[in-house]
C-alpha cells in the first residue's frame, strides 16, 4: 500500500464503499459516505479498497492523516497501515481511531499510544428516549416542547421531490440570518448542507421539515449508519420560536425509532455551547475516538 493508491472520494465510489458497510458498518460518523463526500471542501477525504479492507485518509493544508481500517482486515494490514502512516504521515499520523480500531491497531503494536480526542467523540442516544423525553432530566425539554405545541399551529412533512426545493431555501434563509459568511466553520457547514441537498437522492437521505404557518421553519436531515444506528447530519430551526428545536429533534426521533435502537447527534467539535446542548439530552453512550502520536515512531 502507498500513498499513490489513495483517490478522492467521490459520488461513483459509494457503491464500492458501501458494499463494504453492508458487513463492516462503521461506528463513527466521520466514516459515514455522506460526511466524506459532503466535507471534502474542507478536507481531503481519500480512500483506498483493498479486497474486503477500506482505508481511509485525510489531507487538509499538505498534513496527511490516516484513518480505518474498516472491513475484513487482518494483521497484515494493520501493519501496511502503520509503516505507511509513520512514513509520510503528519501530526498526528493516524486519527478518528474508534475503539475498535484502537484495539486492533494495539494487539499489532501494543507500544503505541492513543491520545483520546474528546472533541470528536459522537453523541449517541436512545432513540426512545429523544422521543419520550421521560422523567426528570428531561422536565425542560418537555416544557419547551409543550410551549411550541400549545402555542404554534404546526405540521411535519418528510423532505421529498414536492418540498425539497423549499427545504433548500429554508436552509439558506437559516445561514444567512445566521451570518454564517462571518464564521468559517459555518461557512464551511453551508457548503456542506447545499452538497447534502444537491444530492439529496444518490446519498439516500432522508428528513423532514416543521411548517408554521405555511412557512418551513425547522428542518432535519438523516440517514442510516447501521443497521441499529441512524445518523442526524443536519437540524436547524428558527431560533426565535420557543420549543422548535425541541419539536424537530422530538418528531425526529419519533420516527426513527421505529427502525433504529440509537440515534447518533455527531460531535460537538470542542464548541462549549454545543457541548452542553448535547450533553442536556443524556446521550446513551459516547463513540471515542483516538490518536497515534507522532513521536511514539522513535520506539519502531
Amino acid at each position: 500500500m502507498e500513498l499513490e493508491d489513495f483517490r478522492p472520494v467521490m459520488m461513483k465510489d459509494r457503491q464500492a464503499i458501501m458494499e463494504v458497510y453492508k458487513e463492516h458498518a462503521p461506528l463513527h460518523s466521520d466514516y459515514s459516505f455522506t460526511t466524506m463526500f459532503a466535507w471534502r471542501h474542507y478536507m481531503d477525504y481519500m480512500f483506498f479498497r483493498s479486497g474486503e479492507v477500506l482505508h481511509f485518509m485525510t489531507r487538509k493544508d499538505g498534513d496527511v492523516t490516516f484513518r480505518g481500517p474498516i472491513g475484513k482486515y487482518g494483521r497484515e494490514d494493520i501493519q501496511e497501515l502503520l509503516d505507511l502512516a509513520f512514513r509520510v504521515g503528519g501530526d498526528p499520523p493516524i486519527g478518528v481511531l474508534d475503539r475498535r480500531m484502537r484495539d486492533a491497531i494495539g494487539e499489532v503494536r501494543p507500544y503505541l499510544e492513543f491520545v483520546p480526542r474528546r472533541e470528536y467523540f459522537d453523541y449517541v442516544y436512545l432513540s426512545t428516549s429523544l422521543r419520550d423525553l421521560p422523567g426528570g432530566d428531561f422536565l425542560k425539554h418537555r416544557n419547551q416542547l409543550n410551549h411550541f405545541l400549545k402555542n404554534n399551529g404546526s405540521s411535519f412533512e418528510a423532505i421529498g421531490a414536492d418540498n425539497i426545493f423549499e427545504a433548500r431555501e429554508f436552509f439558506t434563509w437559516w445561514c444567512r440570518m445566521r451570518g454564517c459568511e462571518k464564521e468559517p466553520l459555518l461557512e464551511s457547514e453551508k457548503i456542506f448542507i447545499k452538497t447534502c441537498m444537491d444530492n439529496y437522492e444518490d446519498l439516500d437521505l432522508k428528513g423532514i421539515i416543521v411548517r408554521i404557518d405555511g412557512e418551513i421553519r425547522a428542518a432535519s436531515v438523516f440517514e442510516e449508519l447501521s443497521a441499529d444506528t441512524a445518523v442526524i447530519h443536519i437540524e436547524k430551526a428558527d431560533p426565535r420560536i420557543k420549543g422548535l428545536y425541541q419539536a424537530i429533534n422530538q418528531h425526529t426521533a419519533s420516527l426513527l425509532s421505529e427502525k433504529y435502537r440509537f440515534i447518533n447527534r455527531e460531535s460537538d467539535m470542542g464548541i462549549p455551547g454545543l457541548r452542553q446542548a448535547k450533553e442536556r439530552y443524556r446521550p446513551h453512550h459516547m463513540v471515542e475516538v483516538y490518536q497515534v502520536s507522532h513521536d511514539i515512531s522513535d520506539h519502531m
